[in-house]
Order: structure tokens, then C-alpha cells, then sequence
């Protein structure tokens, strides 16, 4: 981290969220994430992060650690997995109405990603997910506006007139149904799949 502060010091023209990338691809990856999830907007933030969480969990790897392992009776191996399957997802606070009205209205359904209740007393249940992830590498549908008076234009003569509901906003579009197990989140019992754009 020093010889990143050093070396940056010496860059003159460079955006901030540049100089944050560059950061981040340097660090281990457990303060990789660490950092991406504190959202920092300045490269002084992000190395205040990095440093913070390298001093604070820096104790994982003394002595004490190391003569502790030889008392285990066995050993636990990771492995990551190879398939191109959905990657647990994120996103900020998001204000959902209850699961039996969201299956009622088919907003989603039971499936065989992780899901965090939030709130208290004064408000409904909240859902918290984090569709960063997802986000990232879905690519937007580029859908141009249309023209206000292209759109008086047409309704010329028309006797009926209809409105867009935006009470349920995204709840209008559908998931294409290859796309519906990118948007699963799992409960305690649970695990369901959106039928219905969620909110992202």
C-alpha cells in the first residue's frame, strides 16, 4: 500500500474512480472485497479501508494460529467453482411488500442467493439485496425515449385514452425466464426466483 501511495503521488492526470481501480487490483482479496463493499469515493478512503482491515485481521496469521492447526483432526478445502452459474449478488435497501403478496400477485415464485431482513417496528418488512454484482455484467437494453410531440402527435383523434401505472413500476416487465435464476434470493426456508423486474 506504501508503494502504491508513492507511485500514485507521481501520476498527474488520472480520474479518482481510475486511481481507485488501480488500487483495488493490487490488494489481497479478502480487502479487495472489503473495500469494494465500503464503497469508498476518494483513494485516500480506500487505503484508510485497506489498512484498517489488513491491522485488524493482521492476527490470523501469528504463532498462536499456526500451533492451533495441529490440533485439528482434519482439514477443510475450498475449491472454486468452475461453472458459469449466477454469483451472489447485492444491492442497497430495497422496500418489498410481504412474501405471501409477492406470490400472490406472481411478482415470484419457489426456487431451489442470499437475502438479509432489515427494518423494525415502525416500517413493513424490508428485503436487502445486493445485485451489484449482476448489475455489472448485465448489459442494458438501449431503448431510446420517444418524443413528446411524436406522442401528441398520435393520440390525434384517438377516443381512449389509457395511463402507465408507475405505482408498480418495474413490476410491469417481465423476466424472460432464462434470466429468472440470476434474480434468485434465498430465506430461511426458501429459496425464489423473480417473475417480475426487481428492483435494481
Amino acid at each position: 500500500i506504501s508503494k502504491f501511495r508513492h507511485l500514485i503521488t507521481q501520476v498527474k492526470e488520472m480520474s479518482e474512480l481510475d486511481k481507485i481501480m488501480y488500487f483495488l487490483r493490487g490488494l489481497r482479496s479478502r480487502i479487495r472485497v472489503e473495500v469494494q463493499y465500503r464503497r469508498s469515493a476518494t483513494l485516500t478512503d480506500a487505503i484508510t479501508v485497506a489498512l484498517d482491515y489488513d491491522r485488524s485481521h493482521s492476527h490470523r496469521g501469528s504463532d498462536g494460529a499456526r500451533n492451533r492447526q495441529r490440533y485439528r483432526s482434519y482439514d477443510h478445502k475450498r475449491s472454486k467453482r468452475n461453472d458459469d452459474g449466477p454469483v451472489p449478488m447485492e444491492i442497497d435497501n430495497v422496500r418489498v411488500p410481504s412474501k405471501e403478496e409477492c406470490m400472490r400477485r406472481n411478482l415470484c415464485f419457489r426456487k431451489r442467493a442470499e437475502w438479509l431482513r432489515s427494518g423494525n417496528q415502525q416500517i413493513q418488512l424490508r428485503w436487502v439485496f445486493d445485485y451489484r454484482y449482476l448489475n455489472s455484467v448485465t448489459v442494458i437494453a438501449k431503448i431510446p425515449l420517444p418524443m413528446i410531440e411524436e406522442l401528441f402527435d398520435k393520440m390525434v383523434g384517438c377516443v381512449v385514452y389509457t395511463s402507465i401505472d408507475l405505482a408498480q413500476g418495474y413490476h410491469q416487465m417481465r423476466v424472460v425466464k432464462s434470466s429468472q435464476p440470476y434474480t434468485a434470493f434465498r430465506t430461511h426456508k426458501e429459496t425464489y426466483q423473480w417473475c417480475v423486474a426487481p428492483w435494481v
